[in-house]
This record gives structure tokens, C-alpha cells and sequence, in this order.
């Protein structure tokens, strides 16, 4: 179980480093076309059972599907290198071709059997969750703008309830395009609220190693760092200096004079000795 986890968390990795948000877009993106992929070995091989060997459709079909099958590994490539939206838009244009080239090879489909046709709400849908909303809007118009034109063309379409057809694909992009406004905004507000809490973290961590009056490390900071450099001096066999600094009669300055110029003299001070020392050091 845990080595096919593993390999399934291996085949959805891009082999390249992504910011988190890039690194979400493209784990989906996989987990998509491995899906997609099953999917249309599997439709290939009902076409080749439920046609006969010798039909010119089940011929045209194994071709189509044997092609999209292709470009959808290519594309899965493509992913995997971390070219997300030239993936993503091969991924579209495989779900938009499916459809169509079926309509150029399948003459059935302008008789009545218009199901292959259907699958033109899926490229629809995939470039509402992979795609920015405004593509989605331009291909869901040229889609259906598609669809209102074909029974003007094609007569034979008359005995189809083409509406009810139009209706659904119609109902379908508004759906999609819905969902992915929402999703998208979503999305950017949970990568804005992670930018905020990186700030944040660097932000406290900063202010745990460093004294606030002078911006110089604290002791927190020294007893981690130091012990690092002993470390490495002992394995690297080089000298470690280190400087200890009293400011005297520290405790007059401020019984006398008060603490306001106690530290503005401990900052003072705090800014002489970066001003002495190598930018390497401590």
C-alpha cells in the first residue's frame, strides 16, 4: 500500500520546483489526465468489443481515440515539466476535438445519434477548472455558437430535439463558469492569506533571535548559532573567535541619567559594532 502510494504520489509531482500555488494547478492537472487517460483506454476498448471487426466506424473510432490517447500523454508530459498551460490548453483542445472530428467520421451522429456530440460540455467544464474564466467564456460562446449553426447547415438534424441538445449545453457553461469564478477567487484568497503567513513566520522568527532595542541577535540566537560553529570549526579544523564586551558603569548611566539614555546608549553602541565588523560575522 505505502509503495503505491508512493508511486501514485511520484506519477502527480512535477519533476521541476514550483511556488505552492503552481505545484496545486499542476497536481490537479495530473490527477485529471491519468483519469482522462483511463478513461479513453477504456472507451477504446468497448468500441473495439461492441463494433464489428470489419465496421468502418469502429475503424474510425480506435483512430480517434488511439490519437487523443497520445496527445493526452503528451500533454501529462508537458505537465509533469512543469509547462502547465501549455498543457492545460492541450488538454482542452483534445476534449473540444473528440466531439467534432467524431461528428467529420460518424455520419449516425447527424441521423440521431447525437451522444458522442454531447461530450462538447466536457471541454467545457475541463477549461473551467483548468483554464482561466474568461477563455471559458469565449469557448463555451463558439461552442454553442457552434451548435446553433449546425442544424442550419445539416437538415438532417430536423428529427433531434436540438433545443432541449442546446439547452443543456447552454445550462452546462453557465454552470462551469460559475464554479470557476467562485473556485478561482477562493483559490486566490487562500494563496494570499499563504503569502501572509510566510510574512508572518519570517517576521517571528526574526523578532525571537533579535533584541528589539538594538537589532542586534539575542542570546537565543547565539546559543544556536554558536554551537553550529563549534561544530563546523572542530570538523573543518579552523580557529572560532569569539569577543565578550562590557559597557562600564552600565547601571550608573542609568540610576543617573534614566533609561531613555540608558538605551540610547545601548543602541548607540549596538550600531558601533556593526559598523566594525565583516559582513561574514556575528
Amino acid at each position: 500500500m505505502d509503495r503505491l502510494t508512493s508511486t501514485f504520489g511520484w506519477l502527480t509531482t512535477p519533476s521541476v520546483t514550483l511556488s505552492e500555488s503552481e505545484h496545486r494547478r499542476v497536481h490537479l492537472l495530473a490527477l485529471l489526465l491519468l483519469f482522462i487517460l483511463l478513461l479513453t483506454i477504456a472507451t477504446l476498448i468497448l468500441v473495439v468489443i461492441v463494433n464489428p471487426p470489419d465496421s468502418p466506424r469502429r475503424t474510425a473510432y480506435v483512430e480517434l481515440i488511439s490519437g487523443l490517447i497520445l496527445l493526452v500523454v503528451v500533454a501529462y508530459s508537458l505537465n509533469r515539466a512543469g509547462h502547465y498551460y501549455l498543457s492545460a490548453g492541450l488538454t482542452v483542445a483534445c476534449s473540444i476535438a473528440g466531439p467534432w472530428v467524431s461528428l467529420l467520421l460518424d455520419s449516425t451522429i447527424l441521423s440521431g445519434d447525437i451522444v458522442p456530440l454531447s461530450y462538447v460540455a466536457i471541454s467545457i467544464l475541463l477549461s473551467s477548472i483548468l483554464l482561466p474564466a474568461s477563455i471559458t467564456i469565449v469557448l463555451a460562446v463558439l461552442q454553442w455558437g457552434a451548435l446553433v449553426l449546425l442544424p442550419i447547415i445539416t437538415p438532417a438534424t430536423a428529427a433531434i430535439n436540438w433545443p432541449s441538445f442546446l439547452a443543456f449545453v447552454f445550462f452546462t457553461s453557465v454552470l462551469s463558469i460559475l464554479t470557476i469564478i467562485v473556485i478561482q477567487r477562493d483559490l486566490e484568497q487562500i494563496d494570499r492569506q499563504t503569502r501572509q503567513l510566510a510574512l508572518s513566520q519570517v517576521q517571528l522568527r526574526e523578532q525571537s533571535i533579535r533584541d528589539h532595542l538594538t537589532n542586534l541577535y539575542n542570546r537565543r540566537y547565539l546559543e544556536e548559532f554558536l554551537e553550529c560553529e563549534i561544530q563546523r570549526a572542530a570538523r573543518k579544523q579552523y580557529a572560532l573567535g569569539v569577543i565578550m564586551l562590557d559597557v562600564d558603569n552600565f547601571k550608573t548611566i542609568n540610576d543617573t541619567l534614566g533609561h531613555a539614555t540608558g538605551d540610547t546608549l545601548l543602541q548607540a553602541t549596538g550600531k558601533f559594532l556593526l559598523g566594525q565588523i565583516r559582513r561574514a560575522d556575528i
